[in-house]
């Protein structure tokens, strides 16, 4: 998205032109400031998740119609790895895992979601793999919450 903002933008000679430079009477309503960038954070995590607590995960496109989130985590001799918040239909649940499982049902945590336009607005417990038990756990204290950008 930033590509394309920035190309629009660049044809432009000043900051405030590409505001006046289409506008007619009829189009004077015309909100075109640039869309605002959301992003997200997880809290209340276990212990073998928490550093995902670190990160913000920015809004990076639709997955299944929905929107999708990312944060890269680098491992200290390993390249950065994408992580997301993903929309799954097939269970009606947001998902967290490696971008690469992204749009399926593989992730290390999830909160059913139906009714819910993206894991902010979800309202029931996330539920997150425990890795002692390999099992599923229920986390009461786990929340995604939107973050403002600056």
């Amino acid at each position: 998205m930033s590509n394309m903002a920035t190309s629009a933008g660049s044809s432009c000679e000043g900051p405030h032109e590409a505001a006046t430079t289409g506008a007619s009477e009829s189009q004077t309503g015309i909100d075109v400031r640039p869309p605002v960038l959301r992003a997200v954070r997880i809290t209340g995590c276990p212990e073998v998740y928490k550093r995902f607590e670190e990160g913000v995960f920015v809004q990076h496109g639709h997955v299944n119609g929905k929107p999708c989130f990312a944060c890269a985590f680098k491992n200290m001799d390993e390249d950065a790895v994408l992580y997301s918040f993903w929309w799954a239909p097939e269970r009606k649940v947001f998902m967290m895992g490696p971008d690469t499982a992204s749009g399926t049902m593989s992730g290390f945590f999830y909160v059913p979601g139906d009714g819910a336009e993206d894991p902010t607005q979800a309202t029931l417990q996330w539920v997150a793999f425990d890795t002692q038990s390999g099992g599923w756990a229920a986390f009461p204290n786990m929340r995604c919450i939107e973050v403002a950008l600056y």
